[in-house]
């Protein structure tokens, strides 16, 4: 898209048992302060928690370490990453009966309640006033007010019915859906993380079978936590609620990495955690889902009262980035007829050039650029750092044409995200979206 996708895009993909890809975005926000604010409090700019990005080794909170993955890590194991690479290549145009048909429909849908309908309603209609979008992809905003993760727990309750009535209008039949963003929150939680995180564990959990048994197709599915809740005044869902949310949005993550069986989602490692009847896909073989994680988005620092349209409005910029970065979303990334590996270019960085990283958290303090050519690392020149975006210099002597792989650390050796690139002659100037 040309309004968000930016030339180099790093995806976070966690892949598990379900067939559906999960994302972590409010829990993880950034609330700079002293003191941790109790349920209800309102008004607050910072409650004094640490994002999950940014938690060292010796943070913790309530017992729980830091790291959208654990362990202070923020990158997915590497098979992990490459299954769900594998399994989003093999998104495709389907017909409304859910075979591979080039004119047929690519299909994302939102589920959950009406913070997060805010939020992808605006993405949809960027995305679908955008001329780089493709016209096999229909975006259906399935989220409705008052509908929380406990309300969409029975498959023939309202939530369901209305995601029925709206994929209906939309022309478009449940084998067509093949991605999901699931927002994880419920309505006035109460007691301490172990207590609520458990149940909206189990809501959640129960919502992505539900899901799949309803979307027979579904591949993918990005799970999210709430924004930040520090204004509200209200016992809706305030902090510190919110912000544990995104140890939930782990939790399920990191048991679908460890097997568990009621999120597996390949064959040749037992019983599909899934309703029974999954489909086929072209080589036989029944559709897992898979969860994913990507990086938070909001306000860095302290927030101000007028920064809160922001705090949405970055989880709009993070929809855009992640789900138009995927196959078939965009005219310029095509799917291909059958599922499967696309032979589109690689993303292209231009030697000669000053190559802008926009993303959070890189840290304050100034980390590394390299890009790791035929196997030897080459740093690069850091021209700007800042806690949300660097600037690197990519040298001119490096040959055009060739793939290299691109590597952003941290100041103490994180890794924050890798890729492959391409390296291009030309004037122009890259921007790298991690």
């Amino acid at each position: 898209m040309k309004k968000y996708h930016l030339s180099v895009s790093f995806l976070f993909l966690l892949i598990g048992p379900l067939p559906l890809l999960a994302c972590d975005i409010a829990g993880s926000l950034k609330q700079a302060g002293k003191k941790e604010a109790q349920p209800g409090s309102a008004g607050k700019s910072s409650i004094g928690l640490k994002p999950l990005t940014e938690m060292t080794a010796a943070d913790k909170y309530k017992g729980e370490d830091g790291g959208l993955y654990g362990n202070s890590k923020n990158m997915p194991p590497d098979q992990h990453l490459a299954t769900a690479k594998l399994e989003t290549a093999r998104i495709t145009p389907l017909d409304n009966t859910g075979k591979p048909d080039m004119n047929g429909k690519i299909v994302l849908v939102s589920i959950s309640m009406s913070n997060a309908t805010q939020e992808f309603s605006v993405f949809k209609r960027l995305a679908d006033a955008d001329t780089d979008k493709s016209s096999k992809l229909t975006i259906v905003d399935c989220a409705q007010g008052g509908q929380a993760m406990a309300q969409w727990v029975d498959p023939q309750g309202r939530a369901w019915l209305e995601a029925d009535r709206r994929l209906k209008a939309a022309n478009i039949a449940p084998p067509q859906v093949q991605i999901a963003w699931i927002k994880l929150a419920n309505i006035a939680p109460t007691g301490d993380l172990p207590r609520h995180g458990k149940k909206l564990q189990q809501d959640t959990l129960t919502v992505l079978h539900n899901a799949k048994a309803r979307f027979p197709n579904l591949r993918i599915a990005y799970l999210g936590s709430r924004i930040y809740a520090g204004y509200s005044n209200g016992a809706l869902n305030p902090e510190p609620y919110a912000y544990e949310g995104a140890f939930v949005v782990r939790w399920l993550i990191q048991d679908q990495i460890k097997g568990e069986a009621n999120l597996n989602f390949d064959p040749q490692q037992g019983p599909m955690g899934m309703p029974q009847g999954a489909p086929m896909n072209p080589q036989g073989q029944p559709i897992g889902q898979q969860m994913q994680q990507v990086p938070p988005q909001g306000p860095v620092g302290p927030q101000a009262p007028e920064a809160v349209a922001d705090n949405s409005g970055s989880v709009v910029q993070r929809l855009a980035e992640q789900f138009m970065g995927l196959p078939g979303m965009t005219n310029n990334n095509p799917a291909t007829p059958n599922g499967g590996p696309t032979d589109r270019p690689l993303p292209s960085i231009v030697i000669g050039s000053i190559m802008t990283i926009n993303g959070q958290p890189l840290g304050e303090s100034r980390g590394t650029v390299r890009l790791v050519v035929n196997g030897s690392p080459v740093p690069l020149e850091i021209v700007e750092w800042t806690a949300s975006s660097a600037k690197v210099r990519i040298p001119a002597d490096l040959p055009a044409g060739i793939q290299v792989q691109i590597e952003i650390l941290r100041a103490d050796g994180s890794v924050v995200a890798k890729d492959n690139v391409q390296l291009a002659a030309g004037q122009s100037v890259a921007a790298a979206n991690r």
